[in-house]
């Protein structure tokens, strides 16, 4: 889809049966936003501004509250305590159909009795919205999913990929100043979602809109997102842009979740200059870029599994060189992953390219030396 169309578009949609505020901006903003269901805290008291335009992921394992979030901006949740406020405006006590917010469900949720064109236009139907203009503004959003042939097909008729689109049209026609998307990509192949990742992000950035979308993928959040959430037992551990999550997690558990880390625990030691020296179990050193006064106090990090390097078994060693035991091995295609039983880590994992493996293979039940840059530890 160009420019000329979504240009087009914009103005149409503003001209929906509900009124639409004039600051509208696509700014959300969660204070201190709480959830019970009886005794159990879902979402506790975050705090989170999502810019105007951003596209955000909240990521994290199930019962962490992402989708209770999504649901307490959305209204089908009533919010415990604290408040949403999305362009200025306070939405607690709004009903989901007055507030500037569409919804895309993870099964979609077309009707299966009517059509595309008229699944899109439903809502404006609801509006009250004449045939022959909500139709017009309805084939203007099918066109923008690239779905304009389809429109007298019932969804028993498409694919998932298509269903997806159709409920993605039904959003936008509403012209929302934030589109929220919960888990839209689970119910598609690998394949089929990758496609759908990039239409999502190419739709997002033409329109310029507020996306939230929820996710357990770390994979989807990190090719989606402007920021990232991070959340775990109703908090926000984490806030920030896709990389610097990725190379520079916080805490224990964004290392752990978003992958690729090994966590590492030891005991400091001594303090050189710009460095910390830590003391592991057995003989292992380790170095952090980082002082840390407390000496005797038991510190956590993180090295990245791709910032690794495997060597032959060495009987001396360095900081930041540990001896450890080839647990499996397993092709990944482009690149190896193998796992390790080693000293001041539960697991650790490490992954190399294939022409790197092919040129020293490693099997399984093998003793190695693994090592790394003092300046890849990371500590949490």
């Amino acid at each position: 889809m160009n420019g000329e169309i979504v240009s087009k578009l914009i103005p149409e949609l503003f001209c929906l049966g509900k009124e639409i505020p004039m600051n509208q901006t696509g700014e959300c903003k969660l204070q201190y936003l709480t959830k019970y269901y009886g005794d159990t805290v879902a979402v506790q008291q975050i705090n989170l501004t999502i810019p105007a335009g951003q596209y955000c992921c909240l990521v994290g394992p199930s019962g962490c509250g992402k989708t209770s979030t999504l649901r307490m901006i959305a209204g089908h949740e009533v919010v415990s305590d604290g408040e949403i406020l999305i362009d200025s405006l306070m939405m607690n006590n709004l009903e989901p159909a007055n507030r500037p917010t569409a919804m895309m469900f993870q099964d979609y949720a077309l009707f299966p009795h009517l059509n595309c064109l008229d699944n899109v236009a439903f809502s404006l139907k609801m509006r009250g919205m004449k045939k022959m203009e909500r139709y017009e503004k309805s084939r203007s959003l099918l066109e923008l999913v690239h779905m304009e042939n389809y429109e007298n097909r019932l969804p028993s008729q498409l694919s998932g990929g298509q269903q997806q689109r159709i409920a993605l049209a039904r959003a936008l026609v509403t012209n929302p100043s934030v589109l929220l998307l919960d888990e839209p990509l689970s119910a598609l192949d690998p394949f089929l979602r990758v496609r759908m990742r990039d239409e999502l992000k190419r739709l997002q950035q033409e329109l310029e809109m507020t996306f939230v979308h929820v996710t357990h993928s770390q994979e989807e959040a990190m090719a989606l997102a402007d920021m990232v959430v991070v959340m775990n037992l109703g908090v926000i551990e984490q806030v920030d842009v896709p990389q610097n999550i990725f190379n520079y997690p916080k805490t224990e558990f964004v290392a752990r979740f978003i992958g690729g880390h090994n966590i590492f625990t030891a005991e400091v030691i001594s303090n050189n200059n710009s460095n910390c020296t830590l003391k592991g179990n057995e003989n292992s050193h380790y170095l952090l870029p980082t002082k840390i006064d407390e000496l005797g106090s038991k510190i956590v990090f993180s090295v990245r599994s791709d910032k690794i390097r495997l060597s032959k078994k060495k009987n001396t060693l360095k900081p930041n060189e540990i001896l450890c035991l080839v647990r499996s091995v397993e092709y990944q295609g482009s690149w190896i992953k193998i796992v390790l039983d080693a000293e001041d880590t539960e697991e650790m994992t490490v992954v190399i390219s294939e022409d790197e493996y092919n040129a020293d293979p490693i099997k399984k039940s093998e003793e190695v030396t693994a090592s790394w840059n003092v300046l890849d530890a990371i500590k949490l």
